[in-house]
């Protein structure tokens, strides 16, 4: 198995590829990767890997390839810019051969303190991603002072929520028996997730795990102790009983330019664990999303919803998950989320990552296993 870099230039230049004249053009170095399998001395296998064609990838000039291998990966890296600076970048395991992971990166030219990234590993099957923006003249700047040089900025991360295709039959009914496994993004506020308030003590206090299908959401919540109605310890209101948070919001990303609060108009509901009510909450919602729950047995344990948006939502929506934990029915010990969330910002919201399709196997929801094998059909050097 060998990775072969071959360069097809041979005295071409790009805007004659596009039918312009030799003198119009600007020499560009064609180069291809391939890799290529042998058994003996006869080749039994190619696959093109990647592609470069390097004229600065923007108007910039500054943009450059860059492609490494070490045992059973192959790794292809691409900067370039205009008016801001972009890189791409994906590993490929050789053997089997598939995509590992994607990534991409953006920063303004000019905001010093607006950026974005988003990371995908399809071995781990989860993401996450970053999103920093410059706060608009005339918005407090207490959220960060930045420096002398630098606007306030507003910054937060998120991982990222598949969205995924699901079995008919999940659909139709047998969510309520199945575990969300590796085809849901788990949040335990400890080593996956994020906690925007408390304590943070990991999967053996409280996790959450969630999964999309389009608007639908299919969240699991597993808890040592629930606190609600029909539960030894009920809550003074329903802000101090066990419930998720949904934030759901128009699209607020780089490309905004700048953050205000309100912007993107987020909404908030709140869905009590132990009996499913929910709560309008910030931004005054009037629509209410459609819930169905099954909750196990006793005073602690598995607690799954599929919770349907509101027809009003957009179709491409930012969205966050926070569990809010309550052992006493006084206090909200802590929150859990699937984003840095801060209050009124949908900025800080997080994204959706289209996944391809989920199977059900004993009893969990997982990737579908052609998800990890790659499609010799399927171009890798068009998805880079």
């Amino acid at each position: 198995m060998t990775v072969l870099r071959l360069d097809r230039t041979c005295g071409a230049s790009i805007k004659e590829a596009n039918g312009a004249s030799e003198e119009e053009g600007e020499p560009c170095q064609k180069i291809e990767n391939w890799l290529a399998v042998h058994q003996g001395p006869k080749l039994i296998k190619r696959q093109l890997l990647s592609k470069e064609c390097n004229d600065g990838y923007g108007a910039s000039g500054m943009g450059e390839d860059s492609t490494g291998t070490t045992r059973n990966l192959f790794s292809a890296n691409r900067f370039g810019g205009s008016a801001y600076y972009w890189s791409t970048a994906i590993t490929i395991v050789l053997d089997p051969l598939h995509i590992a992971s994607q990534g991409t990166t953006r920063s303004s030219r000019t905001a010093l303190g607006t950026s974005d990234s988003e990371d995908w590993n399809w071995d781990d099957f989860k993401g996450r991603g970053e999103l920093s923006l410059e706060l608009c003249e005339g918005e407090p700047s207490t959220l960060d002072a930045g420096s002398e040089r630098e606007a306030p900025t507003l910054a937060t991360a998120f991982v990222q929520i598949p969205s995924a295709a699901l079995p008919e039959t999940f659909l139709a009914g047998d969510w309520k028996k199945t575990t969300l496994g590796r085809c849901s993004v788990l949040v335990d506020g400890a080593e996956e997730g994020f906690t925007v308030h408390g304590s943070g003590d990991g999967a053996d206090d409280a996790s959450l795990r969630v999964v999309a299908a389009g608007k639908v959401l299919f969240i699991e919540v597993r808890d040592d102790h629930w606190v609600g109605p029909g539960m030894p310890t009920v809550g003074r209101k329903w802000l101090h009983d066990d419930h998720l948070e949904i934030w759901v919001s128009t699209q607020v990303s780089f490309d905004s330019n700048c953050a205000t609060k309100d912007q993107g108009a987020p909404r908030q509901w709140a869905i009590r664990v132990t009996d499913g009510a929910v709560f309008p909450a910030a931004g005054h919602p009037t629509e209410l999303p459609t819930v169905e729950r099954v909750l196990a047995k006793g005073a602690k344990g598995t607690a799954r919803f599929r919770i349907e948006l509101p027809a009003g939502t957009e179709q491409d929506f930012k969205l966050t998950v926070v569990y809010s934990d309550s052992d006493d029915g006084k206090r909200q010990k802590q929150l859990i989320a699937t984003s840095q969330v801060k209050f009124g910002w949908a900025a800080t919201l997080g994204s959706l990552k289209s996944v391809g399709g989920c199977v059900v196997r004993k009893g969990r929801l997982d990737p579908d296993p052609t998800l990890e094998k790659f499609d010799p059909q399927k171009d890798i050097a068009a998805i880079f």
